[in-house]
C-alpha cells in the first residue's frame, strides 16, 4: 500500500510540475506549434492551398471553419478582429476557439501563420515571439482565425475509468502478494 501511495504522489509531483501556460491560473497546457508564416493571403483557396503545402495535408474548403471576432473588438478596430488574453506569464495570448481543431491559421493586414493545437484543444495558445513577423504593433490585432482538422479529446469519465481500472489492478496485485 505504502509502494501505490508513493506511486501517486511522485505522479501528482511531476504533473504539477509540467504546469503549461497559465491563464487567470487555469492550466491551458503547452503553447501551439506554429507550423510557419507568409505574408497575406487573398481568400480562403490561397489560405487552404498554403495551409496544406507547409503541413502535407490535402484539406479542402469543407474542412476550414472561418472564426470571426471573439467577444467584440477594441474601439476603433475592425469588428472581425479577433479578442485574446494575455496569459498570466505575460510571454503568450490565448483565445477560445469554437471546436477542437487539429490546426488553425492566423491572419492580419500583414502575415498569415499556421499553428499546430496542443493540450486543451479549444484554446489557441501562441507565444508572442511567434507573431515577431506579424507587425502588430501595440494592438496586437489579428483580423481572423481559421480552424481546421479535428482531434478527438478523451472524455473526462474514460480518463476516471482507466485510472479506476489501474488502481483495481493495483489492489488485485497486492492482494495477490498477500
Amino acid at each position: 500500500m505504502k509502494k501505490l501511495i508513493t506511486l501517486m504522489a511522485a505522479l501528482a509531483f511531476t504533473s504539477a510540475a509540467h504546469a503549461g501556460v497559465l491563464l487567470d491560473g487555469y492550466d491551458l497546457g503547452l503553447a501551439d506549434e506554429l507550423e510557419g508564416t507568409t505574408g497575406v493571403l487573398s481568400g480562403m483557396d490561397a489560405e487552404i492551398n498554403w495551409a496544406n503545402s507547409v503541413l502535407g495535408t490535402s484539406y479542402s474548403s469543407e474542412d476550414f471553419v472561418k472564426v470571426a471576432g471573439v467577444d467584440g473588438c477594441p474601439e476603433g478596430v475592425d469588428e472581425d478582429c479577433v479578442q485574446y488574453q494575455a496569459t498570466d506569464d505575460g510571454l503568450h495570448i490565448a483565445f477560445e476557439l469554437s471546436e477542437s481543431p487539429e490546426h488553425y491559421l492566423v491572419k492580419n493586414a500583414q502575415s498569415t501563420g499556421v499553428f499546430t493545437n496542443n493540450a486543451l484543444y479549444n484554446w489557441a495558445v501562441i507565444a508572442i515571439t511567434d507573431l515577431t513577423g506579424f507587425n502588430l504593433g501595440d494592438s496586437f490585432t489579428l483580423s481572423h482565425v481559421s480552424q481546421f482538422g479535428s482531434v478527438d479529446v478523451p472524455e473526462p469519465a474514460t480518463l476516471g475509468l482507466f485510472a479506476l481500472g489501474l488502481f483495481g489492478l493495483g489492489a488485485a496485485r497486492k492482494k495477490r502478494i498477500s
